[in-house]
C-alpha cells in the first residue's frame, strides 16, 4: 500500500500543469536577455508540461536543447527524460524504453540517486503499458527503495 502511495504522489504531482505556466516558460525561452541557464531550465519545464499533449513538439525541442548548448551530464539527462516521455506519449514504448534506459545509466554511472528513482519508475511505467507486469513491479520497487533509503535528499531537493 506505501508503495502504491507513493507512486501515485510521484505520478500526480510530475503531472500537474497550467496553461499561464506554461505561457511564461515559453516566454522566457523566446527572451534572449535572460540567462542561458534559466532559459534552459524554462524549456526543460515547458516540455514536461507539454509531453503528454504535445510529443512531437517535446522531441524537436529536445533537438534544439542539444544543438544550443553544451552537453553536460544534466542537458543529457533532461533531454533523456523529455525524449523518453514524448515516445511514451506517442506510444513508442520500446523507443522510449532505450531512452529511460540510457538515463539510468547515466544516473548510475553518476550517482544521481533522484535521477535514478524517476528513471526506474518512468521504466517500470513502460514495463506495465507492454505487458511485462513482473519487470515493472521491479523497477517501481527500486524506484520505491531508494526514495526511502534516501527520504531526506528527496525533500531537500525535490525541484531537481
Amino acid at each position: 500500500m506505501r508503495l502504491f502511495i507513493t507512486i501515485t504522489v510521484f505520478l500526480f504531482f510530475n503531472s500537474l500543469s497550467s496553461q499561464s505556466a506554461n505561457d511564461s516558460l515559453w516566454r522566457i525561452w523566446n527572451d534572449k536577455s535572460v540567462n542561458d541557464s534559466i532559459r534552459l531550465k524554462a524549456v526543460v519545464l515547458f516540455s514536461h508540461n507539454i509531453a503528454y499533449k504535445y510529443p512531437d513538439s517535446c522531441l524537436s525541442i529536445s533537438s534544439q536543447i542539444l544543438s544550443r548548448y553544451e552537453k553536460t551530464l544534466f542537458v543529457e539527462l533532461d533531454v533523456l527524460h523529455i525524449r523518453g516521455k514524448a515516445l511514451y506519449f506517442k506510444g513508442e514504448f520500446l523507443k522510449s524504453l532505450s531512452e529511460f534506459n540510457k538515463g539510468l545509466d547515466l544516473s548510475i554511472e553518476n550517482k544521481l540517486i533522484n535521477s535514478q528513482a524517476n528513471f526506474y519508475a518512468n521504466i517500470g511505467n513502460i514495463k506495465q503499458e507492454i505487458g511485462d507486469y513482473n519487470s515493472a513491479i521491479d523497477n517501481f520497487l527500486k524506484a520505491n527503495k531508494l526514495i526511502e533509503n534516501n527520504s531526506g535528499l528527496f525533500k531537500k531537493n525535490s525541484s531537481v
